[in-house]
């Protein structure tokens, strides 16, 4: 619904998104958007969008594994 919502919103060709579910390690990509148009700025417009709502409207908790023992449950910001 958000891809089909933003490529209409912003004329993209296309877009996808991914989000990485289980363990991340430091380093590996956790999230990629790709958005594709016939003009650079509404491509790179609607990617800064569809990464700012991921933060903003899904619950993207993740545990980070701390080096010295133990965890911390962060939730995404602004």
């Amino acid at each position: 619904e958000l891809i089909s919502e933003t490529v209409k919103a912003y004329q993209l060709s296309t877009a996808m998104m991914y989000h990485s579910l289980g363990t991340v390690k430091s380093g590996e990509i956790c999230l990629f958007v790709i958005t594709a148009s016939g003009h650079r700025k509404s491509s790179l417009e609607a990617c800064s969008y569809l990464v700012e709502r991921i933060k903003k409207e899904l619950p993207v908790w993740g545990k980070e594994i701390l080096e010295k023992g133990g965890h911390l449950w962060k939730k995404n910001t602004e």
